[in-house]
C-alpha cells in the first residue's frame, strides 16, 4: 500500500504540471464523476457478489482471497481511470483557470488528488461492506467515517499530511507578497529538507495511533535495547485494534527516532522472535539504511532536473521527464530496499549471537538464521501470499535462503579457524 500510495501523489501531481488550458468546465466535471461513479458502482458490486456467493456455500477463504485480489485490481487500475479524468477529460489543465484556484498550489493539488482517494475510498468500503456481512467486523454507523480516515492514513495515505503542508507553506510564502512562486518554492524545500526529519515521527505518531510503551508493559524490552546501543530509542505502541504484525523504526535524526511495535505483535509474538524483529529494526537505524534509501533518489531527481534545464519546456517533454524520473525511482529504490532488508537481516543475526544471557542468544550462525527465519514467517504467517516479494521487502523464502548460506558459511569459518578444515 505504501507504494500504492506513492505512485497516487506523485503521478497526480505530476500531471499537474501540464499547461493551463480552456475547458467546458461543467462539461469535465460531469464526465469526471460519471466515470468515478461507473468504478465506483464496480468496486460494490464485487463486495456484494462475493457475500452472494460466500453465502450460496462456497468455501469462504477461497471467496475472501478472489475478493483480495479483484479489489487490488480495482485499486491499481484505479490509478489510470485518475490519469484519465485528469488528462483525458484535461481536468488537471482546466483546474488552473479556476477562480481562486489558479493562484493556489494547494486548491490545485487537492482536486488533482480527489479522483484517486475518492476511488481508494470506495475500495475500502466494500471491503468494509463484506467484513460487515461476513462477520469480520462490526458496523459502527457514522463512526466508520472516522475508521474510513484511520485506516487511509494507516496504510499510506499519511503522505497526503507532509506534501498539503509543504504546498500550503508555499502559498502562504507567495500571499505574503515577500517572494515570488518560484522563491517561495526553493524556501519550502529547503526548510522541507530541514524539518521532516525532525517532524516525521510525529506524524507518524498522529497519523498511526501510538502511545508510549509503559515499563511495566515491556521492561524486558527496554533492557533489551539498551544492551544492543539503543538506548536513545524511544518505543511506542502502535494501536491497530489487533490486527497487524508490524514494528517500524520511525525519523532519521538520532534521538528524534522512535520504535513503533504494533498491539498484536506485542502481546502475541514470543519473546525469543520478538527479539529478532526488534534487532532488524536497530539495523536499519545503525546501517544507516533510512538515509541509503533517501540518497539512492537522488541520482533520478537530479537527472530529471538535468533533462528540463537542457530541453526546452513542452508538455511532451515534461510528460516524459516526470514518468522517467517516477520510473527510475522506483526502480533505484526497490533496488536499494531489497539489499538493506538482506543486510538487516544478516547483521540482526549477527548482532544476536552478542546478546547477554538473559536475553537467550542463539548458539552459533545456524541456530540465529534459524530463529530469526521462524519469526520471519511467523510475522507473515496469516499474510495470504507471503511468499511473493514486493516494492520494499524482499520474499521470505529469499530471505530464509540467503541466511541459511551465511550460517553455513559462518560455520565453514568457525571450522576452519579451529583448524578442522585444515590439510
Amino acid at each position: 500500500m505504501t507504494l500504492y500510495w506513492f505512485l497516487l501523489v506523485v503521478s497526480s501531481l505530476a500531471l499537474g504540471s501540464l499547461p493551463a488550458g480552456e475547458v467546458a468546465t461543467q462539461r469535465c466535471l460531469v464526465a469526471c464523476a460519471m466515470l468515478l461513479s461507473a468504478w465506483i458502482l464496480l468496486s460494490q458490486i464485487a463486495g456484494t457478489t462475493a457475500r452472494r456467493v460466500t453465502l450460496a456455500g462456497f468455501d469462504e477463504l477461497s471467496v475472501a482471497r478472489m475478493f483480495e485480489r479483484q479489489l487490488d485490481l480495482f485499486r491499481w487500475l484505479g490509478l489510470a481511470i485518475s490519469a484519465v479524468c485528469l488528462v483525458g477529460f484535461r481536468l488537471a489543465a482546466d483546474v488552473k483557470t479556476w477562480p481562486v484556484f489558479d493562484s493556489s498550489m494547494t486548491l490545485q493539488s487537492i482536486v488533482l488528488l480527489t479522483p484517486g482517494i475518492l476511488l481508494t475510498a470506495s475500495i475500502w468500503i466494500s471491503e468494509h461492506r463484506f467484513g460487515i456481512a461476513m462477520g469480520y467486523v462490526k458496523s459502527r454507523g457514522w463512526r466508520t467515517i472516522g475508521e474510513l480516515a484511520s485506516a487511509l492514513l494507516a496504510t499510506g495515505g499519511w503522505i497526503l499530511i507532509p506534501v498539503f503542508l509543504i504546498l500550503t507553506s508555499t502559498d502562504l510564502l507567495r500571499l505574503s507578497g515577500l517572494f515570488e512562486q518560484q522563491t517561495a518554492s526553493a524556501i519550502v524545500s529547503v526548510l522541507t529538507i530541514v524539518c521532516v526529519p525532525m517532524l516525521l515521527p510525529l506524524i507518524m505518531s498522529k497519523a498511526w495511533k501510538t502511545r508510549a510503551i509503559a515499563d511495566a508493559e515491556c521492561d524486558w524490552m527496554t533492557k533489551f535495547l539498551v544492551n544492543c546501543g539503543a538506548k536513545t530509542l524511544p518505543i511506542c505502541i502502535w494501536d491497530t485494534g489487533m490486527q497487524s504484525y508490524n514494528a517500524v523504526v520511525v525519523g532519521f535524526l538520532p534521538g528524534l527516532r522512535s520504535l513503533f511495535v504494533t498491539d498484536r505483535l506485542l502481546v502475541e509474538m514470543p519473546s525469543q522472535q520478538l527479539a529478532m524483529v526488534i534487532l532488524h529494526e536497530i539495523a536499519h537505524v545503525q546501517r544507516f539504511h533510512v538515509w541509503l534509501r533517501m540518497l539512492s533518489l537522488v541520482p533520478s531527481w537530479a537527472g530529471a532536473a538535468f533533462v528540463a534545464a537542457m530541453f526546452p519546456s513542452s508538455p511532451v517533454v515534461t510528460a516524459a521527464s516526470n514518468l522517467t524520473t517516477i520510473a527510475m525511482t522506483l526502480m533505484t529504490l526497490r533496488w536499494v530496499a531489497h539489499r538493506t532488508e538482506y543486510d538487516a537481516d544478516k547483521w540482526a543475526c549477527m548482532k544476536s549471537l552478542q546478546m547477554p544471557a538473559e536475553h537467550q542468544p542463539p548458539k552459533d550462525h545456524e541456530e540465529a538464521a534459524t530463529r530469526y527465519g521462524d519469526a520471519l514467517r511467523w510475522v507473515t504467517r496469516l499474510e495470504h501470499s507471503p511468499d511473493k516479494a514486493s516494492w520494499l521487502h524482499p520474499s521470505i523464502d529469499d530471505r530464509c535462503e540467503r541466511l541459511i548460506r551465511w550460517a553455513c558459511n559462518g560455520k565453514t569459518k568457525n571450522l576452519a579457524s579451529a583448524g578442522f578444515l585444515n590439510h
